[in-house]
């Protein structure tokens, strides 16, 4: 799809830039951002997302679709959850003979769960996928098994000992319960008969991306194949796989594994220790300074998909995905532009700024109050705020900061926003008082405050003579706080702060 140069009815150069592209402040459309400006990339579902889980770019990332062996990052979050690394993993022969990407395990092989996850990962064996799923779902059930005798006996105890009680298990639980633990064996799934343990592993999988907020997501294997056997309706969108894309680098071990390229693993293979190969086809980790990880898929249904992470050199993360890229290396050039597009759209932001500071013998007196040394604002004079005031009652209170934040933010995420928050009663503030807090918003969202500290004061405190000592001013304070949210309607509050732009959709700054 080609978008248009504004005006000029001639399509771009750009042919994989999208009006529909979302960025945090809106479309490429409707903010008609110039086409240079935005990422150029032949996925046809996409997403970045910074740490905190705020899109940065998105195209068409809510939409369905098949995401192969992208499914095995969930595979190994699914396993450290539910064991330790020293787990040992037993590669079964329906593991073995799964077929297509593979770690070229053997039926019988063993090894723990912290080498598996690396076959699992690295070459993206579904042989792997197959014995985690079967070894760690056996742990599940032993769990589920547990649980459910624990509160049977917990039911039966309180059934005889209170008469009147009629809590009791659902018999759809018990039900669902009863066909999960029937069969705790070992023996691996077939394509029309899975085992008991393989079942509950899956299960878990959709339950941690529920967890996870993930609504469009559903995993029916722990490897991805969605053709012949493996056909049916396991899918997931770029926005979903996002947020286990974060959840995944929460984990630092399986960050290791996802940045280290082809590797060996030691298993044991008819007793004896053997080093497998793994061989990475993740050329993305070599060719891309920040990049992190994190996992390839590939199927005819998938397209050529890619989950990547990157942080750069001030340690910043971002996650990607892309579904249906146009080749192999496509998928990688996607994400690279991805990343490369987001962290150069980051601008530093000075959150404070004011034309005028207040005099160095106040400053001086308010540090000293607050106990703050000089030395750590040394660099920075303590500006004048913002003024509150009473008009009717002739109160007013002058406030500064000490706080003086400077972020990294992102120019698409819309431009800078600021709100004086009272917290409590500025009717008898002193010197030294924090009243409340200027807060700064980017898209709705609170990214930074500041508290507001009183520096001068006139107030009934001082005006009308209540000197009789802290009791009168602490009964003063708490009658104040009662009053607080009448008397915010009353203030008039004079905010000398600029909240500067940083990107405005019709002239690019």
């Amino acid at each position: 799809m080609h978008t248009w140069c504004s005006g000029s009815g001639i399509p771009t150069a750009y042919a994989d830039v999208r009006n529909t592209d979302q960025t945090q402040a809106g479309s490429v459309g409707s903010l008609s951002i110039p086409v240079d400006q935005c990422p150029s990339i032949t996925a046809e579902m996409a997403i970045v997302m910074d740490e905190q889980g705020r899109v940065l770019f998105a195209r068409d990332a809510y939409q369905a679709n098949p995401i192969a062996s992208i499914t095995k990052v969930m595979t190994a979050l699914v396993a450290l959850e539910n064991a330790p690394l020293t787990t040992p993993i037993t590669v079964t022969q329906e593991a073995a003979r799964v077929g297509e990407s593979s770690a070229h395990l053997k039926a019988g092989d063993t090894m723990p769960l912290s080498e598996a996850l690396k076959a699992l990962l690295i070459p993206s064996g579904n042989d792997a996928a197959i014995s985690i799923a079967e070894s760690v779902g056996t742990l599940i059930l032993q769990k589920q098994k547990a649980t459910s005798t624990t509160e049977g006996s917990s039911h039966a105890h309180n059934k005889s000992g209170n008469k009147n009680t009629k809590k009791q298990l659902d018999p759809t639980l018990q039900n669902s319960t009863s066909a999960l633990t029937a069969n705790t064996s070992t023996t691996a799934p077939t394509s029309a008969n899975h085992s008991a343990a393989y079942e509950a592993f899956i299960q878990e999988m959709n339950a941690y991306a529920s967890r996870l907020g993930c609504s469009n997501t559903l995993y029916e294997n722990p490897h991805g194949l969605d053709d012949g056997a493996f056909a049916g309706n396991l899918h997931s969108c770029a926005y979903d796989q996002a947020l286990i894309a974060l959840e995944a680098m929460k984990h630092p071990e399986l960050e290791k594994i996802v940045s280290t390229g082809s590797t060996n693993i030691r298993v044991k293979r008819n007793g004896i220790d053997t080093s497998v190969a793994l061989t990475s086809h993740n050329t993305f980790i070599k060719n891309y300074h920040f990049a992190r990880g994190i996992k390839t898929g590939t199927t005819d249904a998938a397209g050529y998909a890619f989950m990547g992470a990157a942080r750069d050199a001030q340690g910043r993360l971002l996650v990607s995905v892309v579904l249906k890229s146009r080749s192999d290396q496509d998928r990688f050039k996607d994400t690279q532009k991805l990343f490369e597009w987001a962290y150069g759209h980051f601008v530093e932001y000075h959150f404070i700024n004011c034309s005028q500071a207040i005099p160095d013998e106040q400053a001086a007196k308010l540090l000293n109050k607050l106990n703050v040394s000089e030395d750590k604002i040394e660099q920075h004079k303590l500006p004048v705020l913002a003024r509150l005031s009473i008009s009717n009652a002739n109160i007013s209170a002058d406030v500064t900061t000490t706080h003086f934040p400077v972020h990294q933010v992102n120019m698409f995420g819309g431009n800078i926003t600021q709100r004086v928050v009272l917290t409590r009663s500025i009717s008898h503030a002193r010197c030294g008082d924090e009243v409340g807090t200027l807060q700064f918003y980017q898209n709705n969202a609170v990214i930074e405050e500041v508290p507001l500290i009183v520096y001068q004061a006139n107030s009934k405190t001082h005006d009308e003579g209540f000197s009789l000592g802290g009791v009168f001013h602490a009964i003063e304070e708490f009658l104040g706080r009662l009053l607080q949210n009448n008397a915010e309607s009353d203030v008039t509050i004079e905010l000398y702060n600029t909240a500067h732009l940083i990107h405005d959709a019709r002239s690019r700054v």
